[in-house]
């Protein structure tokens, strides 16, 4: 009979703790969905333990991104696109958000920011516990803060070595090549050509032009979309080079 109350208790018991659990809310802003819940983890002697989930999906087939400014010591406000706050917290360690962080990425603007990606229909889950005043459920509120879009509407800088080092094709004799990215003594901008055992330096003239260094009639213009260069000859034939 002992056993029958003590599991009949105890089914009370976690009955309760699991009634403690809020509906599934959420948000959505360019599209990018965001939801959250709680769910009673422990009731303490002055305050109640939650659990707090949150998910965060790019609900579109393309790839959003946002971007984070230059910093030394980012925090995961600066670096994060949602957040959920908990305005009734309990406690001075008590977690007063739960912050979303997407996948940095190696493009960087031309004002030194980070760009970080949401990746389509790969939704990034997380979890945190907090404390609250005993007896209440957390008073939440999410906010999707950053501003996101293609990667066409930053201003990326494609002029650095990992966009350039590699093997790239000339549709003008379709042949292949090894580029290379360099800085001279004097921190400027050079492109090593390597071909058919031989060696070619272009120099950076600004503007995204870089001219041959043994005869200036031979230069390149990178693309602003970082995927290619323009290259025009002496005699004038013009063609185009893209990275493999």
């Amino acid at each position: 009979m002992k056993n029958y109350l003590l599991l009949a208790f105890l089914g009370l018991f976690m009955g309760s703790l699991q009634a403690q659990q809020s509906d599934e809310l959420s948000i959505q802003k360019d599209g990018i969905q965001y939801s959250y819940q709680y769910k009673m983890l422990e009731k303490k002697k002055k305050k109640d333990q939650y659990l707090i989930r949150s998910k965060l999906e790019n609900v579109t087939n393309e790839s959003l991104y946002y971007e984070v400014p230059a910093g030394d010591l980012l925090d995961m406000e600066e670096e994060g696109l949602a957040v959920v706050r908990i305005h009734n917290t309990k406690g001075l360690f008590a977690n007063r958000g739960s912050w979303t962080v997407g996948e940095k990425t190696n493009y960087k603007t031309k004002s030194g920011g980070t760009i970080y990606e949401i990746r389509p229909h790969s939704p990034i889950s997380k979890e945190i516990k907090s404390s609250v005043v005993k007896g209440r459920t957390p008073e939440m509120t999410a906010e999707i803060y950053k501003q996101v879009g293609p990667l066409s509407n930053f201003d990326i800088d494609f002029m650095q070595p990992e966009f350039i080092n590699g093997n790239w094709t000339a549709d003008c004799g379709n042949f292949s090549f090894q580029l290379n990215f360099n800085r001279d003594t004097l921190n400027n901008i050079e492109l090593t050509q390597l071909v058919n055992n031989r060696s070619y330096t272009y120099i950076h003239r600004g503007n995204q032009r870089f001219e041959r260094a043994d005869n200036p009639s031979y230069f390149i213009l990178f693309a602003a979309d970082g995927k290619s260069f323009q290259y025009t000859a002496e005699d004038g034939p013009v063609c185009s080079w893209r990275k493999n």
